[in-house]
């Protein structure tokens, strides 16, 4: 019986934007410690402006998905 064992486990990439700002980047071996780090972020922040954006992905792949898109926010 084949049996596969994966030596890296897939990381998931947590950013948070503003318009005109640096990106906020963390790394998260979970899905439970990438909603930590997102909570983080936001809870870092005093107001949230148009065009902020948090999004969570593999950090091995292009294909994303948005966790938050700030008001007027398009993908």
């Amino acid at each position: 019986m084949p049996a596969h064992i994966r030596t890296n486990p897939a990381l998931l990439l947590v950013t948070f934007e503003t318009d005109g700002g640096e990106p906020e980047q963390a790394l998260a071996p979970t899905g439970e410690r990438a909603l930590k780090m997102a909570l983080l972020m936001l809870a870092k922040r005093d107001e949230l402006r148009h065009g902020d954006t948090l999004t969570c992905q593999r950090a091995d792949e292009d294909e994303s998905a948005t966790v938050l898109r700030g008001p007027g926010g398009e993908r």
